[in-house]
């Protein structure tokens, strides 16, 4: 068993985990700021959240319905992660959804 290296694997793979985890740019992690910027960055697809979040905020949907909807829609297009390589997680969408849902 060679120590030092378990304890440099060990410590890549968790501070890697760690660094996931922390805040980037206001939101959650890299992630789910990439896939808010690959959204909003493209016009149609912000008046798509805005839109379908007014329509579920006017008609009394919940914004968990509306994440979901979101998800439908982007999954059923084929739209599963950005061109950087962040996946368009559940966690994602809520967090975007949430942004829009607040403003």
């Amino acid at each position: 068993m060679n120590a030092n290296f378990d304890i440099e694997l060990i410590y890549s793979c968790c501070k890697k985990k760690i660094n996931d985890t922390k805040k980037y740019n206001g939101w959650k992690n890299w992630n789910n700021w990439n896939v808010h910027l690959w959204l909003s960055s493209d016009e149609d697809y912000q008046r798509l959240i805005e839109g379908l979040v007014n329509k579920c905020v006017q008609d009394e949907v919940t914004e968990e319905d509306a994440v979901s909807m979101l998800e439908i829609y982007l999954l059923s297009r084929g739209y599963t992660e950005t061109g950087e390589g962040a996946v368009v997680t559940r966690d994602a969408l809520q967090e975007i959804v949430s942004h829009y849902w607040d403003s």
